[in-house]
């Protein structure tokens, strides 16, 4: 793969002659030209300063750096071709001593100037590849689900004290065109870009119905359970709502309410991504062929009770059992490809807080898995011995796959799929797409609608699991999302089953 460290080259950025001051990542989601296609991937830093809480390692993997860049249909490599790429993207070096300007892992958290990375979507279709066995008898051409963007140029912004922007090209042309774009928001034109109206979430066809149908679905999983066949199955179902305006407004106001950890949006050829994620699937340090990744087991909503909850969460038998169980599994799935005796298990489990409690934020119960790759592996093969996310599907893995494709109506697609960055010297950060939304048809205009807005939630299902409370959890997974909806709430209502009309548009 070609060196972008050396090949890419990086320039300051300041405002023009009687423009605007620089945007925040935030405000350039929606100052971002609307007729380019764009691909962004925001520091948690530029959303939120972290707390003192968040102050180590692994909230700062991506530390300062957002990344964004134009994301034109022919921009993208996908299927095969992008597959071939990640077969030649080496994660573990097979030489210790490559020299230091190919091994700049350390740029996010470091004060220099980022190497090019490029933006990875995988859907979740995308494992029926890896294990054929799991695939769904609907996904015809798993590989479809693979989309690499190369772009042609980017903008970083760097989060801190003194922030600044810079552009990154290949060339003279690449940094013109970057240029000409910061200029651009810098000085917007217009404020329809910032405005949209979503209307409140609907379970598919209607409520009673999707409750009952996923209520039986957690009945037939624990039957499976009962009999031996899986041990934790990830049942999820889908929500619809309507969007008028502009999806990139949408996904300022949710970052904004969420603080996610790995906020990414992506204008694909066929539809838009907007990823909320607060879960880490895999983190790989080129230099130290280091890899490790943090299912996300356990929910509670934060209330202004919150130390109870925390507590309440941190003694649950139930939760405790579904956190190890799949800790046991990511623990297989990087011994596959890791040096014998590397696996370890870094913290067993951490509480964390997400989001706002006035808008839907929730506690997470979490752990972190690590272990040093084998030399020369690809990230082609990190992604067949570990994709899907055991957290998204249950253990063991592949009978629990088998099972949701039996037991779920809707295909998950990019939920429960990866996003991510890919540095050019193997580092990689891929976060897992929960908390995504997903907005099918062409994404040529930044603001149109009404579209369509797909958001699947799910839960893991385990011996004692009881059906209408994983239900009920499903739902808190969509609060933050849900508190930025005009109109009676949907899901809090079981009564209200008669989609309301949107409310005001949000600035």
């Amino acid at each position: 793969m070609p060196n972008f460290v050396e090949r890419w080259r990086a320039e300051p950025l300041a405002p023009p002659p009687g423009a605007a001051a620089a945007p925040a990542p935030l405000e350039a989601l929606t100052f971002w030209p609307s007729d380019v296609p764009l691909a962004a991937w925001l520091s948690r830093d530029a959303i939120a300063p972290p707390s003192n809480a968040d102050a180590d390692e692994l909230a700062t993997w991506l530390g300062p750096w957002s990344f964004f860049a134009p994301s034109s249909p022919d921009a993208w490599i996908v299927g095969e071709p992008a597959l071939g790429r990640l077969r030649d993207q080496i994660v573990a070096p097979v030489r210790a001593d490559v020299p230091a300007t190919g091994r700049q892992t350390g740029v996010y958290r470091a004060a220099m100037i980022p190497p090019a990375p490029m933006f990875l979507v995988c859907a979740y279709t995308v494992g029926g590849h890896f294990e054929p066995r799991a695939a769904s008898p609907t996904t015809s051409e798993p590989l479809r689900g693979v989309s690499l963007l190369s772009p042609p140029w980017l903008l970083a912004h760097r989060a801190g004290p003194s922030p600044s922007w810079w552009c990154l090209g290949p060339g003279a042309g690449a940094i013109e065109a970057a240029r000409s774009a910061f200029a651009r928001l810098c000085t917007p034109s217009t404020d329809a870009a910032t405005r949209f109206e979503l209307s409140p979430l609907c379970p598919e066809p209607d409520r009673a119905h999707a409750q009952r149908r996923y209520i039986n679905a957690v009945r037939a999983a624990l039957a499976r359970i009962d009999a031996g066949d899986v041990y934790q199955v990830n049942l999820a179902h889908r929500l619809t709502a309507s969007l008028s305006g502009s999806p990139r407004a949408l996904a300022r106001a949710w970052f904004a309410a969420a603080t996610p950890r790995y906020p990414a949006y992506a204008d694909l050829p066929d539809r838009t991504l907007i990823s909320a994620s607060p879960e880490l699937f895999l983190h790989i340090d080129a230099t130290t062929a280091r890899a490790r990744t943090r299912p996300m087991k356990g929910t509670r909503p934060r209330s202004r009770a919150e130390d109870a909850a925390s507590a309440e969460l941190r003694a649950s038998e139930k939760e405790n059992a579904e956190l190890n169980m799949i800790v046991d599994l990511m623990r297989n799935d990087l011994g596959r490809l890791s040096i014998p005796g590397s696996v370890v298990v870094e913290r067993p489990r951490d509480i964390e807080a997400h989001g706002s409690a006035h808008a839907g934020g929730v506690l997470q119960a979490t752990a972190t898995v690590a272990s040093t790759l084998e030399p020369g592996t690809s990230l082609e093969r990190v992604l067949a011995s570990t994709f899907p996310p055991g957290s998204v599907t249950g253990a063991p893995k592949i009978s629990a796959m088998r099972i949701i494709a039996e037991l779920e109506t809707a295909s998950r697609e990019q939920y429960c799929g990866c996003m991510g960055l890919l540095l050019p010297d193997g580092s990689a950060t891929l976060s897992v797409a929960i908390r995504t939304a997903i907005l099918p048809s062409e994404p040529a205009a930044a603001v149109a609608g009404p579209r369509v807005l797909h958001y699947s939630v799910g839960a893991g299902i385990v011996a004692d699991s009881e059906p209408h409370t994983e239900w009920a959890e499903t739902l808190v997974k969509a609060a933050t999302l849900r508190s930025l909806s005009g109109g009676a709430d949907e899901l809090a209502e079981p009564s209200t089953l008669t989609p309301k009309k949107p409310s005001a548009a949000h600035a």
